[in-house]
């Protein structure tokens, strides 16, 4: 199996341009990239978009880097993009 194609910032910008577009209908306008693919990475930029937002707010109440650092973490695990993926936010 070959490794996956990086997602340039023009696919990335054609993907996001699309917002309310099934993957299916984008996988129309980015050939060769799976259904999957599109969904993982639609995924992981709306992830990106809200951790950005808590990170300023968390800045906001200053906290400490470490404390910070502690959040993201625990929002990336929850999220399934950090730690134990089949676990990841659950109760274990």
């Amino acid at each position: 199996m070959s490794a996956p194609k990086p997602w340039t910032e023009h696919k990335t910008q054609i993907l996001n341009s699309m917002p309310n577009k099934t993957a299916r209908e984008i996988q129309k306008f980015l050939p060769g990239r799976s259904i999957n693919s599109i969904l993982q990475r639609r995924l992981r930029t709306t992830s990106n978009t809200e951790l950005a937002d808590k990170i300023a707010f968390w800045k906001s109440c200053n906290l400490t880097a470490d404390e910070i650092t502690w959040k993201r973490r625990k929002f990336l695990e929850k999220n399934g993009v950090y730690g134990s993926a089949p676990c990841a936010g659950g109760v274990v």
